[in-house]
């Protein structure tokens, strides 16, 4: 019995030690995305920007970034939106390709 628990603890320890790193990993890439430009701050992505007729503050606040399906981030500030490669958006802004998250 002394031998399960011993080699429970080690086993435990050994998968927290391993997961320490993609944790420390994630921190780090929200960090980067946080120090990000926004997307209209990018010139590589005006064409993109004008053809989903973009904007960093919704017309219709039931229509916004945060509560879209291709958002990624918090509800207030800014995340990551499926649809630019680089750069993050407002969690108030809108697009044409604006879909409720289900």
């Amino acid at each position: 019995m002394a031998d399960d628990l011993s080699r429970r603890a080690l086993l435990k320890a050994a998968i927290i030690a391993g997961l320490a790193p993609v944790g420390a990993g994630l921190n780090a890439a929200r960090a980067s995305a946080e120090d990000e430009p926004l997307v209209t701050d990018i010139p590589a992505n005006s064409v993109i920007i004008t053809s989903l007729e973009y904007v960093n503050q919704s017309p219709n606040p039931e229509q916004i970034c945060a509560n879209c399906v291709l958002y990624q981030g918090p509800a207030e500030g800014s995340g990551k939106c499926g649809l630019f490669r680089e750069g993050r958006v407002p969690a108030q802004a809108w697009c044409k390709s604006w879909v409720a998250k289900g």
